[in-house]
């Protein structure tokens, strides 16, 4: 799982990199093997917050709005991105086992989710 993190993370960044109105990017709970891995691939250089410490303690609460396909609130292709907000792209691969586990913590931790 983590390698298949490592590489969802490589893709968004070198996409958020091409995109006409890139966004700035935060990786929380960056530690162990994650950390390792990143480092490999040089993400020390990249244009990136890289911190340790859980989205909490990182974000208010009430700025997070958690992406999660799950989710029957749908975003608009054409209403601009709230800078206010920060949009959270889980960070586990929730298919086939873990099916709906990030809409799951959304609801518990009682964040936005669309």
């Amino acid at each position: 799982d983590v390698a298949s993190l490592q590489k969802q993370i490589s893709y968004a960044y070198s996409a958020n990199r091409k995109s006409e109105n890139p966004c700035q990017l935060y990786l929380t709970n960056v530690d162990g093997e994650l950390q390792r891995r990143l480092q490999l691939n040089a993400a020390d250089k990249w244009d990136v917050h890289l911190r340790s410490e859980p989205l909490t303690e990182v974000f208010p609460d009430d700025e997070i709005l958690y992406l999660t396909s799950e989710s029957e609130n749908v975003l608009s292709r054409d209403e601009p991105l709230d800078e206010r907000t920060v949009y959270v792209i889980g960070g586990l691969v929730d298919h086939n086992s873990r099916k709906g586990l990030c809409y799951q913590l959304a609801k518990e931790k009682n964040w936005r989710h669309a």
